[in-house]
């Protein structure tokens, strides 16, 4: 059993999103953008992870008072998810840090750093 998650406030949905990478047709150029890969319920809780500034991909550092841990269960749908992923909370947007899986325990633990309002 993983200490510290209440098995019964599995009561968040969010959306796993994994990066994607296309070629634009018409002028050969390459995209980038996010695919759905599931959603899922999730709990939260307090940061576990104590960091003074997170840096993102795009090299905005980022206020940690706006993470989140996320502990969803364990599926082979998200068994993938790593730090390239982000995750739709609502109307907010977290990019994902930290990533643990607890796979005999049957969950996953993910830190989320704020990034802004989906779109």
């Amino acid at each position: 059993m993983i200490r510290g998650v209440d098995f019964a406030k599995f009561d968040r949905r969010i959306v796993l999103q994994s990066p994607t990478e296309n070629r634009d047709a018409t002028y050969n150029q390459i995209t980038y953008g996010y695919t759905d890969v599931a959603t899922v319920w999730a709990t939260i809780g307090e940061p576990t992870f104590n960091r003074n500034n997170e840096t993102i991909n795009d090299g905005n550092k980022v206020n940690t008072g706006r993470r989140k841990r996320y502990t969803i269960r364990y599926s082979g749908d998200v068994s993938g998810v790593n730090e390239k992923w982000r995750i739709l909370d609502g109307a907010e947007t977290f990019e994902v840090s930290d990533v643990a899986i607890w796979k005999r325990e049957g969950f996953i633990r993910i830190e989320g750093v704020y990034n802004g309002v989906a779109t």
